[in-house]
């Protein structure tokens, strides 16, 4: 999610699932403590993503979430 930048995405995971907004971490701390339960209480972060999805002049989104505040 984003526009011209990008600074959330989708998180899912069996039953689990939520938003991850960079904008907004306090809000992601349920998300990251429901997707850890689902890993069996292994830790989520450092999380690293890389979208498969280009925009035209813009770089590749891809990063290293590494906590929430």
């Amino acid at each position: 999610m984003g526009i011209q930048s990008f600074y959330g995405f989708g998180l899912f995971v069996g039953e689990a699932h939520g938003l991850i907004n960079f904008n907004l971490p306090d809000l992601a701390v349920a998300v990251v403590e429901r997707i850890s339960i689902q890993l069996n209480n292994e830790p989520l972060l450092p999380l690293s993503y890389e979208a498969n999805v280009r925009f035209e002049g813009q770089p590749q989104i891809k990063g290293l979430f590494q906590n929430l505040g």
